[in-house]
């Protein structure tokens, strides 16, 4: 039997019924961002919480090391798509632009394999270039020969998601080894 005015074991007075549910069914439009009856007024824009804009790059996110960026930035120097070694196909590489957004730019880098008469991509890696960083991030890894298709940061109008942390951090283990290897022969690259 409970005593008028007895407080629960919590501390706080009791609750009837009627409270919990207007308690359940009222509405916050401070938390919501609408106002019922005030969307034009000035109103609306007082009651409305203003959210930060989102950071297009979450922090989370690996960038390549400074060797592999430079490499990566010479290869853009060259100014054209093709760029190889006569002497040596393993270099051979393409470089293109994929895309622009407001937020990054997207680069594709790609060694084609001949094997049986076809160009299989073995690599193909695609990297968001963030110009107000000046960041390289290794979003995307593709393989024709072991028939592998990877997204770990997911591309979106104006900024990047990140998928899966460990599987970039894979594609950024393995984008640095292969700038670095390119990097070792930039000199022969044409």
């Amino acid at each position: 039997m409970r005593l008028q005015g007895a407080t629960r074991r919590s501390g706080h007075p009791p609750v009837s019924s009627a409270q919990r549910h207007r308690k359940r069914t009222r509405l916050r439009p401070a938390q919501h961002g609408t106002n019922i009856g005030a969307e034009n007024g000035p109103e609306a824009a007082a009651v409305r919480p203003a959210r930060p804009p989102a950071h297009p790059i979450p922090t989370a996110m690996k960038s390549l090391d400074r060797r592999a960026a430079e490499t990566l930035r010479a290869l853009a120097a060259f100014r054209k798509t093709d760029i190889g070694c006569p002497d040596d196909p393993s270099l051979a590489v393409r470089f293109e632009i994929a895309g622009r957004t407001e937020g990054y730019t997207l680069l594709a880098l790609t060694h084609f394999e001949p094997i049986d008469g076809r160009r299989l991509r073995a690599p193909e890696m695609h990297f968001a270039y963030v110009g107000r960083t000046g960041r390289f991030i290794p979003i995307h890894y593709r393989n024709d020969l072991l028939e592998i298709d990877s997204y770990s940061v997911i591309p979106a109008a104006d900024s990047l998601r990140l998928r899966d942390a460990a599987l970039q951090e894979v594609h950024l283990r393995h984008a640095t080894r292969w700038l670095h290897r390119l990097g070792r022969h930039l000199s022969l690259l044409r």
